[in-house]
C-alpha cells in the first residue's frame, strides 16, 4: 500500500451502472488487480455515494432504498493511494458517484453527499474548486492516462457539470 505524496486534486467520477454499493464495486476492482487496502478492499476510490440501488435484483424489481441514496461510503483511506487516475493517484482523492450521467443527473441526496464531502476535503487539505476535476479532465494532465470502462470518452457523463459542481462547492465553503 502506497501513501499520498500530497493533495492537490480532487477527482470526481461516475460508476457508469445504474446500481451498486462498495462490494459490488470492490469485486470488479479486485478483478482488474487493484491493491488491497487498509479498509481491507480493492476499491479504488477514496469514497462512494449510493443511488439507492445496490444490486440489479433492486433495480429491476423498482426496489428503491431512499436509506441509501445518497449515503456516502468511505472505501479507501484518505492518507492512502487510491486506483482511479493513472498517474495521478498519489496526488488525488477519488470520489464515485453511483450512477450514469450521460443524460440523467444524480439525485439530490447524491449531490448533497457530493458536495458535503468536497467541502470537507477541500477545506481539510486546501484544495482550491478549480481543483475538483471530472475523470475526463485528469485524462489531460501531464503523465494520466483514461479510460473509462466501458469505452465512452467522459467520466461523469455531461449531465453531471463540473463547472456546476465547482461553484457550488465555492458557494458552500463561502457560506461555512
Amino acid at each position: 500500500m502506497r501513501l499520498i505524496t500530497s493533495h492537490d486534486f480532487i477527482v470526481v467520477h461516475e460508476s457508469a451502472g445504474w446500481f451498486g454499493e462498495l462490494d459490488f464495486i470492490n469485486q470488479l476492482h479486485t478483478q482488474r488487480g487493484f491493491p488491497v487496502g487498509r479498509l481491507n478492499n480493492s476499491c479504488g476510490y477514496h469514497n462512494i455515494i449510493l443511488n439507492g440501488y445496490r444490486d440489479y435484483n433492486e433495480l429491476e424489481a423498482k426496489r428503491y432504498r431512499p436509506d441509501l441514496d445518497g449515503k456516502n461510503i468511505m472505501a479507501r483511506q484518505e492518507d492512502e493511494q487510491g486506483c482511479h487516475v493513472q498517474g495521478l493517484n498519489a496526488r488525488s482523492l477519488g470520489i464515485c458517484l453511483i450512477g450514469k450521467f450521460g443524460s440523467l443527473i444524480p439525485s439530490i441526496p447524491q449531490c448533497i453527499a457530493l458536495f458535503n464531502q468536497l467541502v470537507v476535503w477541500c477545506k481539510r487539505y486546501g484544495i482550491p474548486p478549480d481543483r475538483v476535476v471530472s475523470h475526463s479532465e485528469a485524462q489531460g494532465m501531464p503523465g494520466t492516462s483514461f479510460k473509462a470502462p466501458d469505452g465512452r470518452k467522459e467520466c461523469p457523463g455531461s449531465a453531471l457539470d463540473i463547472t456546476w459542481v465547482r461553484n457550488n462547492i465555492w458557494r458552500l465553503s463561502q457560506a461555512a
